[in-house]
């Protein structure tokens, strides 16, 4: 009974010095609406929750990761978005001569992996995104709508009397990869940090088709047709991004052709798309 006795006394005294230690190091306070403040003593505690809290803190340096969203162009292989007309045999500058305000680029980047070169100052991106290009014709034009057909697909004018096109587009659609290296000015804080990425951007087509919708004596019309069109199914361009914090300004360049060769107009057509990207 004695031995019990002694070592019940013994728990509690252990427990008791714990206690103290315990209150050597923080003192609780009360404030205001009855919330609890602890103030630690012991320096060390205190610097490590610090540190904890800096890196949650602006500590997301994915600046790949989330939409894209801007306006497409269409260039020559010389970048010219237009050719003297007397050069314009095939009528090229119709299909080069676009609605900016209605031509869209929009692209959803769900995954992104970030490999460390040097801290978070220099990363290497890649990743995994789907992006919609939407170009819409100022002039009205007809692609060939069968691609089965030997013959390339060819620019021509629609020839129906009294038509009027309110719009015409071709959409195509693209499953991407990112290869891009990224350049940070601060390692712990992304939010408070200039970005800049260059590299590259490879795509497979996953669809593509055109949009038209017309008047023509006092009745709308709208049609669709989801073809090939020659369309190149793989492309690979240059991609530049540079922002501070959340922001981003991008630019995308391809340098394959929008066409496959001898598939499509007598010139090479080159896509390009710039905007502003909002990560997550």
């Amino acid at each position: 009974m004695k031995n019990i006795l002694l070592l019940v006394i013994a728990i509690i005294s252990a427990f008791v010095l714990q206690a103290q230690d315990k209150n050597e190091d923080t003192t609780k306070i009360k404030w205001l609406n009855g919330k609890k403040i602890w103030i630690f003593k012991d320096k060390e505690i205190a610097q490590k929750d610090s540190i904890r809290k800096e890196k949650k803190k602006g500590a997301n340096f994915t600046h790949w990761r989330g939409f894209d969203v801007g306006i497409c162009a269409l260039s020559t292989a010389k970048n010219k978005f237009q050719i003297p007309v007397n050069d314009d045999v095939y009528n090229i500058n119709y299909f080069l001569n676009l609605k900016y305000n209605r031509s869209w680029y929009f692209s959803f980047n769900p995954l992104e992996k970030s490999i460390h070169l040097y801290k978070n100052y220099i990363n290497i991106i890649t990743g995994l995104g789907i992006e919609w290009n939407s170009y819409n014709f100022r002039s009205n034009i007809l692609l060939t709508s069968d691609s089965s057909h030997i013959n390339a697909t060819t620019i021509q004018m629609d020839t129906m009397p009294n038509v009027k096109y309110i719009k015409n587009q071709l959409k195509a659609s693209y499953i991407k990869i990112p290869l891009i290296i990224e350049l940070n000015t601060n390692n712990s804080n992304a939010d408070k940090s200039f970005h800049l990425a260059a590299g590259m951007e490879f795509g497979y087509k996953i669809g593509s088709w055109t949009k038209r919708k017309y008047e023509q004596e006092r009745t709308t019309y709208k049609a669709k047709f989801h073809d090939d069109y020659n369309l190149s199914a793989f492309k690979y361009g240059v991609v530049v991004r540079a922002g501070y914090g959340g922001f981003t300004l991008f630019a995308n360049y391809s340098l394959s052709p929008l066409f496959d060769k001898n598939k499509g107009p007598e010139i090479e057509i080159y896509p390009l798309s710039m905007g502003i990207a909002f990560s997550f």
